[in-house]
């Protein structure tokens, strides 16, 4: 576990001190700790709050800081910003349950993934993470009745005239549909219905990942209506997936996420089994990777493991993990965030792969660009010098 001094002297004093309460959040540091290191520095408590919410682990960060002394300032607006933050989860939990059951009364079945749904089940409540979309795990052939009854539930969808013209095709060519519930101009709430994980330019096992999407272990209340829980052993490769390959582990969120299933006792995982799968997977770097990134920060293994990536490539990710301002993870010119996604391939063959398939992904048309040029169905093969061009323009016109 890398020294909170030394957290201290790379990133920051107001890092070090979240990075602090995290551990105290997972029992590898004490309060009695973290207390110290307040009393003993000075601390910008803006600062603390900005990195709290720029990395969305204010839930869990701020019940920490508020069983110990801080200035009353920053108290006061803590209890405040945590009662928003409960109020909008609970609303969250209600809207879930309600799209579920009525999508259910249509012989629609969503099982309910990431966000509160895991939240329930590996933090064991909906306020201890945070969440901005309900996530729904569907199957590809409900899409475009679930989009009619959505719209009759006063939602719309984000790029509706995207998959009114690519039809069936939409669903082999994306992994979500977004649709959003407005109230006049305010936005209500967004919920992503997933038939994938990870986008097809990834290269991860498509087949692998549809064997375990629908796999489900009982049923719980979110808040008040029982819902599909998803199998842990699912649950957990399909965060790791997405928080390793979309988001190339940028935050502090994606690391609290895998710690907390290292960290609980009252679900039971199969290490084994997910060990295995992303080894058939050609991911198995992801986990050790993981392993040695949550050792570093937080002093848990996976399962107990001690096998785990080198520190000296680790370094490569916590340098990003720990800025005050996450990078974006998204962003197409970012050559380091590319180099580490590749980090996380397990054989040189897969990374060539790879880099082939974010190659051809410059010339793949994304949705906005169907939506800024409508062609004729005969020309979508234009799209492909679209895609590049405009591609050009973003990068020349951000690097001025």
């Amino acid at each position: 576990m890398i020294p909170i001094e030394e957290i201290q002297q790379k990133y920051g004093v107001e890092m070090a001190v979240v990075v602090l309460a995290c551990r105290v959040h997972f029992q590898t540091a004490e309060k009695g700790e973290l207390q110290d290191f307040i009393d003993k520095n000075s601390i910008n408590w803006d600062k603390v709050l900005d990195i709290c919410y720029m990395h969305r682990i204010r839930m869990l960060v701020y019940r920490i800081f508020l069983i110990v002394n801080i200035p009353d300032t920053t108290q006061q607006y803590i209890k405040e910003d945590s009662l928003h933050l409960v109020q909008r989860n609970f609303k969250q939990a209600l809207e879930l349950e309600r799209i579920v059951t009525s999508l259910e009364a249509e012989g629609i079945r969503t099982i309910p993934y990431k966000g509160l749904a895991f939240s329930k089940q590996f933090f064991g409540d909906i306020v201890s993470r945070e969440s901005s979309d309900i996530d729904l795990i569907i199957r590809p052939e409900d899409l475009k009745r679930i989009d009619t009854l959505m719209i009759g539930q006063g939602y719309r969808g984000e790029f509706k005239e995207v998959l009114e013209y690519l039809g069936n095709n939409f669903q082999s060519r994306y992994k979500d549909y977004i649709m959003g519930k407005f109230l006049g101009e305010e936005h209500q709430f967004s919920v992503e219905f997933h038939w994938s994980i990870v986008e097809k330019l990834w290269l991860v096992d498509y087949q692998i990942i549809q064997e375990m999407l629908y796999r489900t272990k009982g049923k719980a209340k979110i808040l008040k209506a029982e819902v599909d829980l998803l199998d842990p052993n699912s649950h957990f490769i399909f965060i790791l997936l997405h928080h390793c390959i979309e988001d190339v582990f940028h935050s502090l969120r994606e690391m609290i996420d895998l710690a907390q299933v290292a960290s609980q006792s009252h679900v039971q995982v199969d290490w084994e089994y997910i060990l295995n799968t992303l080894q058939n997977m050609r991911l198995s770097n992801a986990f050790l990777m993981a392993n040695r990134l949550i050792w570093e920060l937080f002093g848990l293994s996976l399962g107990g493991m001690r096998e785990m990536a080198s520190l000296e490539k680790a370094d490569k990710f916590l340098g990003r993990i720990l800025l005050a301002y996450p990078m974006n993870p998204h962003a197409p010119f970012d050559l380091g965030l590319h180099q580490k996604r590749l980090l996380l391939r397990d054989n040189f063959l897969y990374q060539v792969r790879s880099v082939v398939s974010m190659i051809q992904d410059r010339f793949r048309p994304s949705k906005q660009d169907i939506v800024n040029v409508k062609l004729p169905k005969g020309l979508f093969f234009i799209y492909g010098i679209i895609k590049p061009y405009r591609t050009f323009l973003d990068f020349f016109t951000k690097s001025k």
